[in-house]
C-alpha cells in the first residue's frame, strides 16, 4: 500500500508540474468522450521505487492516505494518528518520528532548509532538515475562527494558509517579521457553493513551481496562484482569489460541476 501510494503521489506531482510548465491558457480543454492515455515515461525522466523499512513498533501508524514530502535527503510521511511525522532516508531506512508539534494539520518543506509544520492549534513549527531540531515556533494567538487546513511557507517572512469559516473559503497569511496574522474570506462560487466545503479545503494543497506558489483544489482541478487582483474600482484583493488554470469539459461541464458541488 505504501509503495502504491508513493507512486501515485509521484505521478500526481509530475502531472501538475507538466500542466504548469506547458503554459496552458486559463481554460484547459478536456474531452471525456475521447480519453487520452499518457505514458509515465513521458512524465518522468527517471523512475524508482523505494521500499520503506518501518519498525514493527510503528506498523500501526502507517497511513492508508499518504501525505508526504521529500527533501534534504529525507522522506517525510504523516502517520495515520496525525500526531507524528515519520522520517526515512532516501534509501528507505527509518530515521525517527517527529512528535513534539501536537496534532499535525499539514506540513511542507521550504527552500531545502526546513520542514514546516502546521498544528491543529495554529502553531507553526520550523525544523532543520539537517538534524530535525526545532529552529523556531510561531504561535498564532487567535486564528480568528478559521479552521486551518493547508499551509505553505512563501518566503522567509511569510506563511500562507487555507481554511474555512462560516461556509466560505479563507486564505490566511502570517507575517513573521511583523508578527501579524491576516484573513481574507473568499466567496468564489466554485468553492463557496459546494456542499462538502470542509472536505474540499482539507484536501487542497499548496505547491511551488518555477519560483511561484500555487494552490490546487482537487474537487474541480483548478489551480490558483499567489497574486493580487486590482478591480476597475481600484480595489486590490488577494491572494489566491482567481484560478490560473480551469478545466473545460465542453458539453459535459454541467454534469462535472454537479459532481464537484454535490
Amino acid at each position: 500500500m505504501i509503495l502504491t501510494n508513493l507512486i501515485r503521489q509521484s505521478v500526481f506531482a509530475a502531472i501538475i508540474a507538466a500542466v504548469v510548465s506547458c503554459g496552458y491558457p486559463e481554460k484547459i480543454t478536456v474531452r471525456p468522450d475521447h480519453p487520452h492515455k499518457v505514458a509515465i515515461k513521458d512524465l518522468c525522466g527517471t523512475r524508482s521505487v523505494t521500499p520503506l523499512c518501518i519498525p514493527d513498533s510503528l506498523q500501526t501508524l502507517v497511513p492508508s492516505k499518504i501525505k508526504l514530502d521529500v527533501g534534504g535527503e529525507k522522506i517525510f510521511i504523516l502517520d495515520n494518528s496525525a500526531l507524528g511525522i515519520l522520517v526515512f532516508t532516501m534509501e528507505g531506512s527509518f530515521v525517527s518520528r517527529i512528535t513534539d508539534c501536537g496534532y499535525v494539520t499539514d506540513f511542507s518543506l521550504y527552500d531545502g532548509r526546513s520542514l514546516e509544520v502546521l498544528s491543529g492549534t495554529g502553531d507553526l513549527t520550523s525544523y532543520s532538515l539537517d538534524d530535525l531540531s526545532i529552529l523556531r515556533r510561531y504561535h498564532l494567538d487567535n486564528v480568528k475562527g478559521v479552521q486551518l487546513c493547508a499551509m505553505h511557507r512563501f518566503d522567509d517572512d511569510l506563511y500562507v494558509m487555507s481554511g474555512y469559516m462560516d461556509g466560505l473559503n479563507c486564505i490566511c497569511e502570517y507575517n513573521v517579521k511583523d508578527n501579524k496574522y491576516y484573513v481574507s474570506r473568499d466567496d468564489h462560487a466554485s468553492i463557496a457553493q459546494t456542499k462538502n466545503l470542509s472536505q474540499i479545503i482539507e484536501d487542497s494543497r499548496f505547491f511551488d513551481h518555477d519560483g511561484k506558489t500555487f494552490l490546487f483544489y482537487p474537487h474541480s482541478g483548478e489551480i490558483w496562484t499567489y497574486s493580487y487582483m486590482t478591480y476597475s474600482t481600484g480595489e486590490k484583493v488577494g491572494p489566491f482569489v482567481h484560478p490560473m488554470y480551469r478545466w473545460d469539459f465542453g458539453e459535459f461541464n454541467e454534469s462535472v460541476n454537479a459532481i464537484a458541488t454535490g
